[in-house]
């Protein structure tokens, strides 16, 4: 009898094991097409995707934010993001729950289902941008009142159509175009960009339509295509863990600028991804000093004629006052004479804009751009101990010293950041508090 209960016994256990392993394997199976799923309507299937020309240089769809939104609800970001709304993204503003209970809604209705940026050549000028974004059932009527009744907006009245002019203080953007339809926004500094984009619907930027279907996580976030070189970055994640992630990429024609480091660090930043576009590498640093922020910008161009055009477009908009000239350590810099903690400095390749106590001897000028090409670099340093008692006033809702000192209230609820995007990584990991 023992004889025959065993082979019995084995081979239901075996049936058992094998039943288990195949509902693995499905549901493994059902995952990993979601993930692909996820891919083709990035690649073909988005409203968004359809209305992004073909020749687009560079591609970012901020897909789903209402979810991030719902998931950071009560956390200590969330706060600040609902305080900084009451008092209307503005110093000046005194805090009105019922204007950022406002703003909050708008703000998602327009850009929380998903919001795509697309970069395209130009002959005028350095590239042309488009916007498209998916707005809510509804938001079309809303959104439309909202740019009819705005003061520095102008309404031109087409007929059959209605579109909305911005005026901007940039030279190579002077005016920014808008046009909303029934579910989607457009936006464009060019008029015949913005129009092939609304009036028909394509297969979308060929490097994306050319591309392998791959899958991707399902809570991705910002889905990024780079025509040439062929390159994706993905943000994703969900509560308080987020990750970025860019594949392989080859070296790029630009140099990484440097600033020197010190104790009053909050945030660092370093990359030379604009190369890929032709445009200046970048470094960024803001400091805490006296627990006032301060902030700089060091810009790396390829020629010094590049790096001085760039300087006199900023000398520019401090007019009508002439910037007041002046040395530091044989580097020539400008300040803006009603705002003495603005200032820039220019020397060979490198251009410094800068606000606050910011020494320029932190930055590293180069007189002319080092030969040969450089790897991809995306780099993220955060400190938080110099800002640490602005978490205190966070979680005690303190916010008698908002104003003037908002990236330090919101860069407070981080927790750490980790890894970096070089040769020796491909993946920043960000968590929050």
């Amino acid at each position: 009898m023992k004889l025959r209960v065993l082979p019995l016994l084995a081979i239901f256990v075996s049936l058992v094991c094998i039943a288990f392993l195949g509902y693995r394997g499905y549901q493994w199976w059902q995952k990993y097409e979601k993930k692909k799923a996820l891919f083709l309507y990035f690649q073909k299937n988005s409203p968004v995707t359809k209305r992004i020309p073909r020749d687009t240089l560079l591609y970012v769809n901020l897909y789903d934010l209402k979810r991030v939104h719902d998931q950071l609800r009560d956390t200590d970001i969330s706060q600040v993001l609902a305080h900084w709304l009451d008092t209307g993204m503005s110093e000046n503003e005194k805090p009105n729950p019922l204007l950022g209970g406002m703003l909050e809604k708008t703000i998602l209705n327009i850009v929380g289902d998903e919001f795509a940026v697309a970069l395209l050549p130009s002959k005028q000028r350095p590239f042309d941008f488009l916007a498209v974004a998916r707005i809510a059932p509804g938001s079309d009527f809303l959104l439309n009142l909202a740019l009819s009744s705005a003061k520095n907006i102008e309404k031109i009245d087409s007929g059959d159509k209605i579109f909305y002019r911005s005026k901007t203080k940039d030279a190579n953007f002077p005016t920014i175009l808008i046009y909303v339809q029934e579910n989607l926004a457009y936006a464009s500094n060019s008029f015949q960009r913005l129009k092939e984009s609304y009036s028909s619907e394509g297969n979308g930027p060929d490097s994306l339509s050319k591309s392998a279907v791959e899958a991707i996580p399902e809570d991705t976030i910002l889905f990024a295509q780079l025509q040439k070189p062929q390159a994706r970055a993905l943000l994703h994640g969900n509560g308080k863990v987020y990750r970025l992630q860019i594949s392989d990429l080859p070296a790029v024609p630009a140099h990484v600028p440097e600033i020197r480091e010190s104790e009053s660090d909050v945030l660092r930043i370093q990359t030379n991804s604009p190369g890929f576009i032709g445009h200046p590498s970048v470094a960024y640093v803001l400091q805490s000093i006296s627990e006032e922020p301060v902030s700089a910008v060091l810009l790396s161009f390829t020629k010094s004629v590049e790096a001085a055009n760039f300087e006199q477009s900023v000398a520019a908009s401090f007019n009508p006052e002439i910037p007041e000239s002046f040395s530091q350590d044989g580097i020539q810099c400008l300040r803006h004479s009603s705002h003495q903690e603005e200032f820039i400095c220019r020397k060979g390749v490198s251009l410094l804009l800068a606000r606050g106590q910011f020494s320029p001897d932190q930055a590293e000028f180069l007189e002319k751009k080092p030969a040969g090409q450089s790897p991809f670099i995306f780099r993220i340093q955060f400190q938080k101990n110099a800002i640490r008692q602005y978490h205190e006033r966070v979680q005690n809702k303190d916010w008698s010293v908002f104003s003037g000192n908002e990236p330090f209230y919101f860069l407070s609820c981080i927790k750490q950041v980790t890894g970096g995007i070089d040769k020796t990584g491909r993946e920043i990991g960000i968590e929050l508090e």
